[in-house]
């Protein structure tokens, strides 16, 4: 092995194309190739010398019982110890690889391209007092990334985006997932305790704990810039935006009394699509369908006040798309069915009130036995309706 140094092997394995960008994507080479040929040709070089070394010792005991027995035993031994070489050998090379495939984030691989620069002089390394030193472009993250916006979406179906175009779902496993929703439904700091007792409820504390770390583990590159990790707790990063978080702020300023809250920009026919949409309507955790019921029961007083105030501004067909979005939320719910006559009524169309108050009529005695209110009744310019 002497003649297999690496930079006598090859010359160009010192990161061939260790740039910002190589290193922000992950395509940088993680072993040479050259110095695993240097490995292979040794451990034959190794058992052709043992072989050899076998045939002398076997001339020498005379051929004998005695020198044959010798020459097995010798052979023996230096065959076990290139064995238990070998296997020490492949399992630091496993390990290796298992250790720097959980290193996906930009920091992380930062670090490892910065490290390996300075051990073996890279031609992107220079030198300081003496000593080899990483650039600093290699530590710092690059321009690009800090205006890189992260996207949460917990409306409709979960997903993450990265600059609204980049998913990263198929990367995430379903314990991933969750965590991230849970940590966007919180919208705070949340102890690592409270986190494993939530999401694994029926294991103990110590398998919980467990299954949390392993869950960070398998977090995606995109994953891990997501999530603010502490030795105590963990919370969304400050530069990801969260779906639903804005559809908060946009349901208690259409249900604030004052003008002053709501803008002409709430009132859009966007509004009415992102209030229609449940918060993760096909995951059925406990702890999901109480956020996902407080968020049905805001956004439908949502619905119909942005009904009401697109009425007043005269734009009925927005108006009514929104009451009839309540409508389909809950088809029994007496007050979606109340703004719609409203709204009809504001239009000037008593035929249509009339209408929506038949058919309301119909669901509740069908499905409940029971009558509208005399509110609702209140609400038609005739009060003996049947």
């Amino acid at each position: 092995m002497r003649g297999h140094h690496p930079s006598s092997v090859n010359a160009s394995w010192r990161c061939p194309s260790l740039t910002t960008e190589a290193v922000a994507t992950g395509t940088y080479r993680k072993r040479p190739p050259g110095i695993a040929r240097a490995h292979a040709s040794g451990e034959l070089l190794l058992l052709r010398v043992l072989l050899s070394r076998s045939r002398r010792l076997l001339r020498r005991g005379g051929g004998g019982v005695g020198g044959l027995r010798l020459g097995a035993l010798l052979l023996l031994g230096r065959l076990l110890r290139l064995v238990v070489a070998f296997v020490a050998h492949l399992y630091l090379t496993v390990w290796t690889r298992l250790v720097t495939a959980t290193m996906t984030g930009p920091a992380s691989r930062d670090r490892y391209a910065c490290t390996r620069e300075s051990l073996t002089g890279g031609p992107h390394s220079h030198k300081v007092d003496g000593r080899v030193r990483c650039p600093v472009s290699l530590i710092e993250p690059a321009k690009t990334a800090a205006h890189d916006v992260i996207r949460l979406s917990l409306l409709g179906s979960f997903d993450l985006r990265r600059n609204e175009s980049e998913t990263l779902l198929p990367a995430l496993t379903g314990e991933a997932q969750r965590l991230l929703a849970l940590l966007a439904l919180r919208g705070r700091r949340v102890s690592r305790t409270s986190i494993a007792g939530t999401l694994w409820p029926d294991a103990s504390e110590k398998h919980a704990h467990a299954s949390l770390r392993s869950a960070l583990s398998r977090l995606s590159a995109l994953g891990q810039d997501a999530v603010a990790i502490t030795d105590t707790d963990l919370e969304l990063s400050p530069g990801v935006s969260v779906d639903l978080h804005d559809a908060r702020r946009l349901a208690h300023r259409l249900l604030d009394p004052s003008p002053v809250e709501t803008s002409l920009a709430d009132l859009r026919a966007e509004a009415v699509q992102v209030l229609s949409l449940d918060c993760l309507p096909d995951w059925y955790d406990e702890w999901i369908l109480v956020e996902a019921e407080e968020w049905r029961q805001l956004r439908l007083h949502a619905l119909a006040a942005l009904a009401i105030a697109l009425a007043q501004e005269q734009r009925f067909g927005d108006a009514i798309g929104a009451a009839l979005a309540a409508i389909r939320a809950d088809p029994l719910r007496e007050s979606a069915w109340a703004t719609l006559i409203r709204v009809h009524l504001a239009e000037g169309n008593q035929s249509e009130a009339f209408r929506a108050f038949e058919q309301y009529f119909q669901i509740v005695t069908r499905e409940l036995k029971v009558e509208p209110t005399p509110a609702l009744r209140a609400l038609l310019p005739q009060h003996d309706v049947s």
